[in-house]
């Protein structure tokens, strides 16, 4: 039976589904990544509302487009320094606010057993937080990862420019 999932087998012999084959990308190191996982751990952070992780077959890491939760974003601006009325595109923006993000996503990352190549190393962070009426999720809430690709490839291409924002 091919369902297009990919699952690994458990200690207790159990069948556990973590990711869909269609989602997986390979970096250029050849190590394929399973987004899911990913943005499941960063999922857990009180910053983020929703978190799209992806790749390039000739870049050597992932990157993030991040929906945050605006008060604790607000919260971040404020110990990096920005005022507590900076508006939110403003923040999202700001480089220090965005390494720290990066900073801590990557501390829960590692905590949470992701390594360095499963890790995501620079983020573009959006202020929509309707993703529904945006067309990127479906009536579930699941991410259309082919539209989330196509909405940000701009973004996605400024971030490979930019490069790893925390040095190793």
């Amino acid at each position: 039976m091919l369902t297009g999932d990919i699952g690994m087998w458990t200690t207790r012999g159990a069948l556990k589904v973590i990711d869909r084959k269609k989602d997986i990308f390979k970096l250029s190191q050849g190590e394929f990544i399973s987004p899911e996982r990913i943005e499941s751990v960063y999922s857990m952070m009180d910053y983020i509302a929703t978190v799209f992780v992806t790749g390039c077959p000739t870049q050597s890491f992932c990157v993030a487009i991040v929906i945050p939760h605006e008060e604790p974003l607000r919260e971040l601006a404020v110990s990096c320094g920005l005022d507590k009325k900076t508006p939110l595109h403003e923040i999202c923006k700001n480089l220090t606010v965005r390494k720290a993000l990066l900073k801590e996503m990557q501390k829960l990352g590692k905590e949470s057993g992701l390594n360095s190549l499963h890790q995501v190393h620079n983020l573009h962070l959006h202020v929509e937080n309707d993703l529904l009426a945006s067309g990127l999720v479906t009536n579930t809430l699941k991410l259309k990862r082919n539209v989330a690709r196509q909405v940000f490839a701009n973004a996605i291409e400024d971030l490979y420019r930019e490069g790893q924002l925390l040095s190793a």
